[in-house]
């Protein structure tokens, strides 16, 4: 069976591209296997791959080459392995964001990069998701400076006029032909978004909260916290607690006929101290 490559410039994770890659090449070569693989790469351990799939394991620059050098790839594709495997070990939020921006470099004539260009561009600002929403429920009537100004804190006219068009570009919002915007799904899942784009989507509705706390009056924002012991057990019934709470309120969201406001709600729980060594000190 000819061997069908894998195309690399789909993935955002270089581990579960290995994983894919095993699995199809078992498939097409029945002698395949890890440990062939290793051989051929020149790498020492069949296992220290097995490990570098699970998680457990990171490439040094060294191995990344060798890595590499089995997988076969051309120069283009080298180079976009080379910056995936940066980027999956990267730890600082700015330095992913930078090496996530040379990875869409490298796929910008893919048809995997057009499809996906408009999502990832959806995450980047905390105001394309509260536009999403008042589109449907504000009365803007057509008139971006109107749908700015509701906005808080408030964005530019050019702001709110583009986040329309890219909520259009992406199928989240679609026009009826009265001139009534409405949402394609009550939920926009973020399931196929890379996590650091996630992640950076949240830390924006954060520091608004932080925000929120000095500039908007007590009356129409809760913003309590709490200090708490618990164990391990006891933590993972608070999760369950948390997460419930969510769904309610997606519920109650959903329920809505009517709505006045739109709103963000954070449920945090994360720790303030390391693991307590119940030990007595010697």
């Amino acid at each position: 069976m000819a061997n069908k490559k894998l195309n690399i410039y789909t993935y955002n994770d270089f581990r579960t591209y290995l994983a894919d890659y095993f699995e199809n090449r078992r498939q097409q070569m029945r002698s395949f296997s890890i440990r062939y693989f290793a051989q051929k790469a020149g790498i020492a351990s069949h296992s220290f791959i097995s490990a570098v799939i699970k998680g457990k394991r990171n490439l040094t620059p060294d191995v990344k080459q060798k890595f590499a050098q089995g997988l076969g790839f051309d120069q283009n594709e080298l180079r976009y392995f080379n910056l995936l495997v940066d980027f999956n070990q990267a730890k600082l939020s700015q330095e992913k964001q930078d090496l996530f921006e040379q990875l869409n470099g490298l796929r910008r004539n893919t048809s995997f990069y057009k499809l996906n260009k408009a999502h990832y561009e959806y995450m980047a600002k905390w105001y394309h998701f509260v536009i999403r929403e008042l589109a449907v429920y504000a009365p803007w009537n057509g008139d971006y400076n109107r749908l700015a100004s509701i906005v808080l804190p408030r964005i530019s006219e050019s702001e709110a006029k583009a986040a329309v068009k890219l909520l259009m570009e992406i199928g989240v919002l679609y026009r009826k032909d009265d001139g009534h915007y409405c949402q394609t799904d009550k939920i926009v899942s973020t399931q196929d978004i890379p996590g650091h784009l996630v992640k950076q989507a949240r830390r924006q509705f954060i520091e608004l909260s932080v925000r929120a706390s000095d500039e908007i009056n007590p009356n129409v924002r809760n913003l309590g916290s709490t200090t708490l012991t618990l164990t391990k057990k006891n933590y993972s019934k608070a999760v369950e607690i948390m997460e419930e709470a969510r769904r309610k309120l997606i519920v109650l969201s959903q329920d809505e006929t009517s709505v006045d406001r739109v709103y963000q709600a954070h449920l945090h729980l994360f720790p303030l101290s390391k693991e307590i060594d119940s030990a007595e000190e010697s």
